[in-house]
């Protein structure tokens, strides 16, 4: 009797390490291909972005951005760079500071911080008033963009300046995230790409 006994919980063992065994297996299987799932996920992020007063999306991948994003984040940054006045210039600069690659970050900074104190010193002001946006379409990836327009200057309230002039950016994106790499006025507001 005790035989039978130990050989019915014996067989009841292997039944249950049996399942076990095929419970381990499948839940193998699962991991496995929701490990693939994941590699074939990484880096195919697309981030939708509306900032406001904006009708429609924009989409910024991990290495590439919406060219109608680049024109408007040309409009921004010319707006932050361009349209400044003794009390307003370093919220300005620190604003733009925020795009800037780190690899042109003191480059521009000391540029900035010039323009600052020549700025406050004089008592000056300067802003732009845009007129188009051109993309430069040649080349691989995201695209140099052009902004068109008049910089007037003034000192306390009389004007000192007026000059028509193009302003060209090029960007970059790291880890979805969009960053300013040369931002300087052409030579030939004309041909603003050849400079």
């Amino acid at each position: 009797m005790k035989r039978e006994q130990y050989k019915s919980k014996v067989a009841a063992l292997m039944g249950t390490q049996a399942m076990l065994r095929y419970a381990l297996g499948a839940a193998v299987v699962v991991n496995l291909a929701l490990i693939v799932a994941l590699f074939q996920l990484a880096g195919n992020t697309k981030t939708v972005v509306v900032p406001p007063g904006i009708d429609e999306p924009f989409w910024i991948t991990q290495d590439n951005v919406d060219r109608k994003y680049i024109e408007s984040l040309g409009m921004f940054l010319v707006s932050l760079g361009y349209n400044v006045t003794p009390s307003s210039i370093e919220y300005q600069t620190e604003n733009f500071m925020d795009w800037v690659h780190p690899s042109i970050h003191g480059e521009l900074r000391s540029d900035m911080v010039r323009l600052a104190n020549r700025i406050k010193r004089e008592n000056a002001s300067m802003y732009f008033s845009p007129m188009r946006v051109e993309l430069d379409r040649g080349g691989e990836g995201i695209p140099r963009v052009a902004v068109f327009g008049d910089v007037t200057r003034k000192v306390g309230s009389r004007e000192t300046s007026r000059e028509r002039v193009a302003v060209v950016m090029s960007f970059t994106v790291v880890g979805g995230r969009v960053y300013l790499t040369r931002y300087n006025q052409a030579e030939d507001p004309n041909k603003p790409f050849e400079s």
